[in-house]
């Protein structure tokens, strides 16, 4: 059974886009990943943590990582402001950090649940 949880009155599951509190002017942008169910307690909690995998963004990485990988992919990336890496970088984060959904485009071969 996939993993659900209630947010301040929304329903999200794993593997959605979300938008989360930061103390810099940008949210971060995360998925939540596979995880154990919570107890109706816990979701209630706005202190349970969830685990996210993130996306960076490319003031995120650095420029000389970009045109290294570009170089290296024989592409070139959209830009900085279009663009987000998922990265394998997983956190815990509080329930109640998470502000809403977010939009994020996938290429058809490769979803983020692959």
């Amino acid at each position: 059974m996939p993993f659900t949880v209630k947010i301040r009155g929304e329903r999200f599951e794993e593997w959605d886009v979300v938008r989360a509190a930061s103390v810099e002017r940008k949210p971060f942008i995360g998925v939540i990943c596979p995880q154990k169910q919570l107890s109706k307690e816990d979701e209630e909690n706005e202190n349970t943590p969830i685990m996210v995998m993130w996306f960076w963004r490319q003031e995120d990485i650095g420029q000389n990582v970009i045109r290294r990988d570009s170089q290296r992919l024989g592409t070139s990336f959209m830009p900085g402001s279009q663009e987000l890496f998922l990265s394998e970088q997983r956190n815990l984060i509080p329930l109640g950090s998470v502000d809403s959904r977010a939009c994020v485009s996938f290429p058809r071969d490769c979803p983020p649940a692959a």
